[in-house]
C-alpha cells in the first residue's frame, strides 16, 4: 500500500515528561512518563554506556493504551474500538542480547474489522512473553454472537528465526465473516465454522492436525481477479508467485539468510462442509 493511501489522523496521546541525569561517567538514570486520557506509560531505569556496547536496565509499565489510539493508526481497517491494553516488561542486559520478561493484558477490549464487518472482543485476556517464548493460557477471542475462538499453549522462541509451536486451537460456531460487497469486493458474505486443531513442530516444518467444520449458516463469495492470477504448472508442480516480488517463492527473499524458510508441512486434516453451506467463486 502506498503511503498516499493513508488518511490523515489526529490521535491525542497526552503530556510527555523525560528526566535523565548522569550518575557516573558511564551510567545514566532515565525516566519517561506519557500521561493522557488514552495513554498512561511509565519507563524508568538506567542506561550504561560500555566499550563493548550499551546496557539497559528498564521497567516499562504501560498502565493503559486505549484501543481507540490503535484504531487511529489503522487507516480505517478497525472501527468501533473500545477498552484498552495494559503491559509491563522488565528489560535487562546488552542491547544486542537483551533479556526481557513481561505480559500483555486486554481489558474489555473490542473492535470491528472493517473488511470482515465482524466484531471481536477480548475480555480479560493475557499473553506472557519472555526470552524463551510466548505463552497463551486459554486466550479467547469472542465473536458478536458470544462464541469463542480459543488458543492454548506456547510458541517457544529460543531460536527466534525458527520458533517451535505447541498450540491447541478450538472454536464452536465462530463467526469470522459477516460482510457485504460494499465492505470488501474480493470476499464477502457469512462464514461460520468449528475447529479443533493442534499445531506443533517448527516454523520451518510445522505439524498441523485439525478438524474443520464449515457450518450450514455459511454463505460466502470469493472473487478471483484475473489480473492477479499467476500460477505456473510444470510437470505437475504448481508454483505460487508473490506478485509484489515475483523472484521470491512463497514471499522468500534468497538473500535473507536469517529468516526461517518453510521446507514442508505435516498436515492431517478432516474437512466437513455441512449440506446447506454455500460458496461462490
Amino acid at each position: 500500500m502506498n503511503i498516499k493511501d493513508f488518511k490523515a489522523i489526529e490521535v491525542p496521546l497526552g503530556e510527555m515528561q523525560i528526566n535523565a541525569k548522569s550518575i557516573s561517567n558511564q551510567k545514566y538514570d532515565f525516566q519517561l512518563n506519557l500521561n493522557g486520557q488514552n495513554v498512561d506509560l511509565n519507563i524508568n531505569g538506567d542506561y550504561l554506556a560500555e566499550e563493548t556496547g550499551p546496557k539497559l536496565n528498564l521497567n516499562v509499565d504501560l498502565n493503559k493504551l486505549a484501543l481507540s489510539v490503535i484504531e487511529g493508526f489503522s487507516n480505517e481497517e478497525l472501527k468501533e474500538s473500545k477498552g484498552s491494553i495494559a503491559a509491563n516488561f522488565q528489560l535487562d542486559g546488552p542491547v544486542n542480547d537483551l533479556n526481557y520478561k513481561g505480559e500483555v493484558n486486554f481489558n474489555d477490549a473490542s473492535f470491528l474489522v472493517s473488511k470482515l464487518n465482524s466484531k471481536f472482543s477480548l475480555g480479560k485476556e493475557k499473553i506472557k512473553v519472555d526470552n524463551q517464548g510466548i505463552y497463551f493460557n486459554q486466550f479467547s477471542i469472542t465473536d458478536s454472537q458470544n462464541n469463542d475462538f480459543t488458543v492454548k499453549g506456547d510458541i517457544l522462541t529460543e531460536d527466534i528465526t525458527d520458533p517451535t509451536f505447541d498450540l491447541s486451537i478450538n472454536a464452536k460456531n465462530f463467526e469470522a465473516l459477516n460482510s457485504t460487497k460494499e465492505d470488501n469486493e474480493l470476499y464477502y458474505g457469512k462464514v461460520v465454522f468449528d475447529v479443533d486443531a493442534t499445531v506443533g513442530g517448527k516454523l520451518s516444518f510445522p505439524k498441523v492436525k485439525a478438524k474443520l467444520t464449515v457450518n450450514e449458516n455459511t454463505n460466502a463469495t470469493y472473487v478471483l481477479p484475473e489480473t492477479q492470477v499467476d500460477v505456473v504448472d510444470r510437470d505437475g508442480i504448481v508454483v505460487f508467485v508473490n506478485k509484489e516480488n515475483p523472484d521470491a517463492i512463497l514471499t522468500r527473499n534468497d538473500e535473507d539468510e536469517t529468516s526461517a524458510v518453510i521446507t514442508g508441512i505435516e498436515l492431517n486434516t478432516e474437512l466437513v462442509i455441512e449440506p446447506n453451506a454455500t460458496f461462490n467463486i
